[in-house]
């Protein structure tokens, strides 16, 4: 894994409220799936698959008022989806106390390289400031085993019904069946078709707009991955990833 000598803890990202232990519950889970890390990065980055994917975490009536922003720091790409005034999804319903129907709804995925995401999912009142609604945090940790399979890591914590043992086992058979029943076999569709030794972007894929912080997160990588190539002491310098943020909306 490297030389200990040179690793750098200010590195390790941050994913706060992870890690604490008064307050929360955390329920996990793991999957191993047959597609190289990237591709799943792909559909983690790719917020707008939810609705269409995924009945259960679906906003209906949101296509209309949904907002997208695309943010780059450094290295990192955050993918961010607004939804104001949506009807509020079976999902958050599960967490949420409010008897109305509608609420701003919000799904923000933050990718650190190589394969690190952090997803902030909640809802608030039409208007309320974050704080004040259901906020539910979740953690996707890709460990690459081969060019075309994946240990797939991920949690979701929450502050309230922290005691519910009855909540735990239904979300985590919520999530599970949504990663395995409903992305999983997309995904491993996509490496079979791909095949083992090409990389998607040398098959000139169609982009759209929801693509945009995936290729966004490849660019990084593959900049990334030179410069590490490079013979020590000989590296042109730090990859194209932006001394600066950017951000971009849809």
């Amino acid at each position: 894994m490297g030389a200990a000598a040179e690793a750098d803890l200010a590195l390790i990202p941050d994913l706060e409220p992870f890690g604490r232990e008064d307050g929360y519950a955390t329920v996990a889970g793991y999957l191993r799936i047959a597609a190289n890390y990237q591709l799943i990065t792909d559909n983690l980055l790719d917020l707008s698959h939810v609705e269409f994917m995924h009945p259960t975490f679906a906003a209906e009536e949101f296509i209309e008022t949904t907002r997208a922003e695309l943010i780059r720091q450094g290295t990192t790409v955050q993918s961010n989806r607004w939804k104001p005034q949506c009807k509020v999804s079976r999902f958050l319903r599960m967490f949420w106390t409010s008897d109305s129907v509608r609420g701003d709804a919000r799904a923000n995925m933050r990718w650190h390289p190589p394969a690190t995401l952090y997803l902030d999912v909640g809802v608030t009142e039409v208007g309320a400031p974050i704080g004040e609604g259901v906020t539910l945090p979740f953690a996707h940790l890709l460990t690459p085993e081969t060019k075309t399979g994946t240990h797939y890591f991920w949690a979701m914590i929450r502050d309230c019904r922290v005691d519910d043992a009855e909540l735990n086992e239904q979300v985590h058979r919520i999530v599970t069946s949504a990663f395995a029943d409903e992305d999983e076999p997309m995904i491993e569709a996509q490496q079979q078709e791909i095949g083992p030794d090409l990389d998607l972007m040398s098959l000139r894929p169609v982009l759209l707009h929801p693509d945009a912080a995936a290729v966004a997160a490849r660019r990084v990588l593959a900049g990334l991955i030179d410069a590490e190539r490079q013979p020590r002491g000989l590296a042109a310098g730090s990859p194209d990833v932006g001394a600066s943020a950017g951000a971009a909306s849809e």
